[in-house]
């Protein structure tokens, strides 16, 4: 294969990484996204991919993190890998202030980010054949586990709605 075009934001780590490494096998090209740059640097370095460092809860990060692939990887991206996101922590006891942070923090990293990315990579994938993968949880379905079971289950919901709005552009 002469290599697709990838993107996977929180690539620098855990399950992203794991897919960078996918790619990699893969013969893709390939830039990771993700918040801190030593870790990108070193994943990338390894990997053999390009990298950016963005936080993909913001909106003019996100389009210049876009923009950023499109000029060095080519037009035309063929795969979105969301990843990115993150559990958080909050103690029972916490103010309403600090549960609020918590929760703004934990549904951004999470469901905003997807939304974000795949708005903003919309008008460079392929047709047919781009792919959005949204990375979600068990938790989604659990019911436990707050903001984070809330916004997983959330971005299963942005999942659904993507797929059905996108398949008349043959958009997986």
């Amino acid at each position: 294969m002469d290599g697709r075009v990838a993107v996977v934001t929180g690539g620098g780590t855990g399950i992203g990484r794991a897919v960078a490494a996918t790619l990699v096998a893969r013969g893709d090209r390939f830039a990771i996204l993700g918040r801190r740059p030593e870790v990108l640097e070193a994943t990338a370095g390894e990997l053999g991919c390009a990298w950016r460092q963005a936080d993909v809860t913001v909106r003019e990060q996100v389009q210049a993190a876009v923009d950023w692939v499109v000029a060095e990887l080519g037009p035309g991206i063929d795969v979105l890998v969301n990843n990115a996101g993150g559990i958080g922590a909050l103690d029972d006891d916490a103010p309403l202030e600090e549960a609020e942070r918590v929760w703004d923090e934990v549904v951004d990293a999470n469901l905003k980010s997807a939304f974000l990315m795949a708005w903003a990579t919309l008008p460079h994938l392929r047709r047919p054949g781009g792919r959005i993968v949204n990375v979600s949880s068990i938790a989604a379905y659990s019911g436990r586990g707050g903001a984070y079971t809330a916004a997983k289950a959330g971005l299963t919901a942005l999942t659904k709605e993507m797929a059905v709005d996108l398949a008349r552009h043959r958009i997986e």
